[in-house]
């Protein structure tokens, strides 16, 4: 049975709105963490300084209270010299 283009269309939209939605979940699920090392002999004087940066948390919406003290414990234990949010 063929269906009419517009139930097609329909049905594409449909599937597009959930992709997004369970991307935007997967997208949050994670914690990417990068590290970089800068050798710069004009900043020798920060050799060992330690910098965390976060962001996109969304609290109340995607993170909640248990995540974000989970976070919060991560960065703790890094032991960060300053932290940038």
């Amino acid at each position: 049975m063929k269906l009419k283009l517009k139930w097609k269309i329909i049905f594409g939209i449909v599937l597009f709105i959930i992709f997004i939605f369970v991307m935007m979940k997967v997208n949050t699920l994670g914690l990417k963490e990068n590290e970089y090392n800068v050798v710069n002999s004009k900043l020798s004087s920060f050799y060992g300084f330690k910098i965390i940066h976060f962001s996109d948390l969304y609290y109340g919406k995607k993170i909640n209270e248990k995540k974000l003290n989970k976070l919060v414990n991560m960065i703790n234990e890094s032991k960060p010299d300053i932290v940038i949010f």
